[in-house]
């Protein structure tokens, strides 16, 4: 994933992910927070999503919130 900040701080995280057609028994979840032991997950819904090809897409997401220190990641679990 790539996070940087917009010109207000908040964070734009972007990650490539396989899409929902191609079954990969996948979960990417955007978690962000002031804390790191205390990341909550981010509503992706309004991502920007952007096909790259037939398996791959780009996912861009802007956090809503500011705060002076501002963690995020990109949780990727498998589904058994």
């Amino acid at each position: 994933p790539l996070i940087t900040t917009d010109g207000h701080q908040h964070l734009i995280i972007t990650f490539v992910r396989r899409m929902a057609s191609t079954d990969p028994g996948i979960t990417y979840t955007v978690e962000t927070g002031a804390a790191l032991p205390n990341l909550t997950t981010l509503d992706i819904s309004a991502a920007t999503v952007v096909p790259i090809d037939a398996t791959w897409e780009r996912v861009t997401v802007t956090d809503p919130a500011t705060t002076p220190t501002r963690f995020g990641r990109v949780r990727v679990t498998v589904s058994p």
